[in-house]
């Protein structure tokens, strides 16, 4: 009666065995394509496509933190308008109205109209508008890099998102595997075969998973509370990176020069020299061409009128000028430091994003090593099964080390672009990775207009 039932049992074994064949075709195939970390997007998982407007964003602008800066910036438009109207032809009217001082003292009415516009002599008019110009320029690159940073948040949500469902996908793949193999698992327990504790081990790995896939859905739920305003006001183009591995993503980002940081030190470093400039040219004589028209004072005058130049020529300002252009030497040196200590640190910054995205492909092509051997001893355990060589605990052990190696996998695979991302996001250049700079540049230039 009891070699009836074995043999029962190993036939039982044996389908289950036939059952677990789908483990084979599963490891890394559907979330890697070879070594180099490329994430292939899953078809059951829809990314969202929202169709392009005349505005992208119109939405990002409406945003509280967007808002300030956009009312800054018309503000320094408006300042530029006044400053530049003010530099123009200038007509003003005055009066003189008393008595004079004669024996025979008579009212006196003058009236004069003054016309008078700046020569511009040491380039003051051109220079000022330079200053303004750039202090404009530096909140357009302030308005970027709020976008920038938006962008890279709605970016790792998204990357959160896609690891959540995919653990998802794993955990299911080997839940369902544990399911099909549990009758002949509860079948060798119950004949004494294996120790009822393996049962228990099992559990308590799916309860570990529980764990994990909690965690990871709870840190999702709390970013998705700390970015929903964002997710809603970007366009999925210029977040959406799910289609691209890690190598393309780093080196769309390691290629772009344009480096916010730097930008705005440039910029910075322009408005100096201009403002160095305008002091130089405050030492200088600076004239107006000045044109007057004055009634005369009595009946028996006649009416004046005065055409030509006036000079002013500085002389003594108690050296107030001197330090001021120092000051301002001093600041540019400081900004041209600073430029090449972003640049250092940006080269730095590539070498250790290379050197990290080697040691992590290896790692996966380490990881790919084992799951191929795993699957050869999936494979052995298969076969001797069928005659009773081998334990269905061992089989079903075998697979839960292929599920953590898969679950090592997608971490991996998510720091390889979390890695990029931090990259990009340090150095304002998150729209790299989606082509978009140019687009959020030319939405910022149409501000106002």
């Amino acid at each position: 009666m009891k070699n009836i039932f074995l043999i029962i049992l190993l036939c039982s074994v044996a389908a289950c065995a036939e059952k677990f064949d789908i483990s084979r075709h599963w490891t890394m195939s559907n979330l890697k394509s070879e070594a180099d970390g490329q994430i292939i997007p899953n078809p059951n998982i829809q990314t969202e496509k929202v169709a392009a407007r005349d505005n992208d964003f119109s939405e990002v602008f409406k945003l509280p933190e967007l808002e300030v800066l956009i009312s800054k910036y018309k503000s320094a438009q408006l300042r530029y308008d006044a400053t530049k109207a003010s530099q123009g032809f200038k007509l003003t009217g005055s009066g003189d109205f008393g008595a004079r001082n004669e024996a025979n003292s008579e009212g006196v009415a003058t009236t004069s109209l003054t016309g008078q516009k700046s020569l511009n002599l040491q380039s003051e008019n051109t220079l000022t508008l330079s200053i303004l110009e750039g202090q404009k320029d530096l909140l357009k690159l302030d308005i970027r890099s709020a976008i920038d940073k938006i962008l890279g948040q709605v970016m790792s949500y998204e990357l959160s998102q896609m690891h959540l469902d995919r653990m998802r996908l794993i955990y299911e793949k080997y839940k369902s595997m544990y399911q099909q193999n549990r009758p002949a698992l509860d079948a060798a327990i119950s004949a004494g075969v294996i120790n009822s504790s393996e049962n228990f081990k099992f559990r308590k790995t799916f309860a570990n998973y529980d764990r994990k896939i909690h965690e990871a859905d709870a840190a999702h739920a709390l970013f998705e509370l700390n970015v929903k305003k964002y997710i809603d006001a970007v366009r999925g183009k210029y977040t959406d990176i799910s289609n691209l591995s890690a190598d393309d993503i780093a080196g769309r980002a390691t290629s772009e020069k344009d480096l916010l940081e730097i930008s705005k030190l440039t910029k910075q470093a322009s408005i100096f020299k201009s403002e160095l400039a305008l002091l130089e040219g405050q030492k200088k004589p600076q004239g107006s061409f000045v044109s007057r028209l004055t009634s005369p004072a009595a009946v028996d005058e006649n009416w004046s009128a005065f055409v030509g130049i006036n000079i002013i020529l500085p002389i003594y300002d108690g050296g107030e000028k001197d330090l001021l252009i120092e000051e301002k030497l001093e600041q540019s040196k400081g900004v041209e430091a600073s430029i090449n200590a972003v640049q250092q640190r940006n080269s730095d910054s590539q070498k250790q994003l290379t050197r990290y995205l080697l040691d992590a492909k290896k790692t996966l092509a380490m990881l790919a090593d084992e799951q191929k051997l795993s699957n050869e001893v999936v494979d052995d355990l298969k076969t001797r099964l069928g005659y009773g060589g081998a334990s269905i605990s061992d089989l079903v052990s075998e697979m839960m080390v292929l599920a953590e190696l898969e679950f090592q996998v997608l971490d991996k695979q998510r720091e390889l672009r979390s890695q990029v991302l931090e990259y990009a996001s340090n150095y304002g250049i998150v729209c790299s990775l989606t082509g978009s700079c140019d687009s959020i540049s030319g939405s910022i230039e149409n501000i106002g207009k």
